[in-house]
């Protein structure tokens, strides 16, 4: 119904989004640079040679919007723009996320460690 006409409906859609973060995040413009300026290499966003080396061809490779804080925003005086990405593969042993009993497994550590390591010799080559 809201979809079919959002105009008649912005009152309800607003409502919702002021109940539902991850809606409300979705109602956002968001910008996406795929290229840094004065690089010597691309810096391609989401890094998608990295991602197929480490989680293999068959991933989707997409932008998305990061719902939550991170250290990142100490960063803001000091570097233009900030790009996140977590290299992780969330499954249900997780529980939920900002909830009771909040974790993150140790046996996803290594593909953090596997990404990133993957990530920086990308980079360097």
């Amino acid at each position: 119904m809201y979809i079919s006409d959002p105009d008649r409906y912005w009152d309800e859609v607003c409502e919702l989004a002021r109940q539902d973060a991850r809606l409300d995040a979705l109602l956002h413009t968001t910008i996406c640079v795929t290229m840094a300026q004065g690089a010597q290499q691309p810096n391609v966003i989401l890094v998608e040679q990295t991602i197929h080396d480490v989680y293999g061809d068959d991933v989707i490779v997409m932008p998305e919007l990061m719902l939550f804080a991170t250290d990142s925003r100490y960063y803001k005086d000091i570097a233009r723009h900030i790009f996140l990405f977590s290299g992780y593969e969330q499954d249900d042993t997780w529980g939920s996320m900002h909830g009771v009993n909040e974790r993150i497994p140790a046996a996803t550590l290594p593909g953090f460690r596997n990404f990133f390591r993957r990530l920086m010799e990308n980079y360097n080559a």
